[in-house]
């Protein structure tokens, strides 16, 4: 997969040839405006779902107007451009997953994590903050990983359900929520 640094960041990097995961960084060189202007959106919108705050002046830490950190309450999720474009290979995608570390210790998890092949623009890394406690990330961090992974072109087409299984039965059958194994 071929790949342009359009910021000041970290190259993507697999930490081992093999390891699934292509590691993310948050880049060094992102104006304070654009932060705002990206997440202003997601702040009022968590905002009309339930009592979250708005976004607050104190959420991006700057020096000379340029991002260097990155304080979430409780709750909040922030969208930061990865300052990478990518060419995907037709039939791939890039799947964005958590970083154990960053998911177990900060308690940061992936939000919208799907980026097709036709998709041309900068890659954004999207997190929340699922604990109780406030959690900060330096420009720099490394952020979440994303897994290329090759995907199905099949179509969906709508049959009618008795002929959804036919010829075809399985020992589990419509068990679901717990059934795996159970007698």
């Amino acid at each position: 997969m071929k790949i342009a640094k359009i910021r000041k960041v970290k190259t993507p990097v697999r930490a081992y040839s093999t390891t699934a995961g292509i590691d993310f960084f948050i880049p060094e060189d992102i104006p304070i405006e654009y932060m705002e202007q990206k997440n202003e959106s997601l702040f009022i919108k968590s905002k009309m779902q339930s009592s979250m705050h708005r976004i607050q002046a104190d959420t991006f830490i700057s020096i000379n107007n340029i991002l260097t950190g990155i304080y979430l309450q409780p709750g909040d999720n922030v969208l930061i451009p990865s300052g990478i474009k990518a060419n995907i290979p037709a039939g791939y995608a890039l799947i964005a997953r958590n970083k154990s570390g960053v998911a177990s210790k900060l308690g940061l998890t992936v939000m919208a994590d799907v980026v097709d092949s036709d998709y041309q623009g900068e890659i954004h890394l999207s997190v929340c903050n699922v604990t109780n406690t406030p959690c900060y990330v330096n420009a720099g961090d490394k952020l979440i990983q994303y897994v290329l992974i090759k995907i199905s072109d099949e179509m969906v087409e709508v049959v009618d359900e008795a002929l959804l299984f036919e010829g075809k039965t399985t020992e589990r059958g419509s068990g679901g929520f717990g059934s795996t194994g159970q007698k």
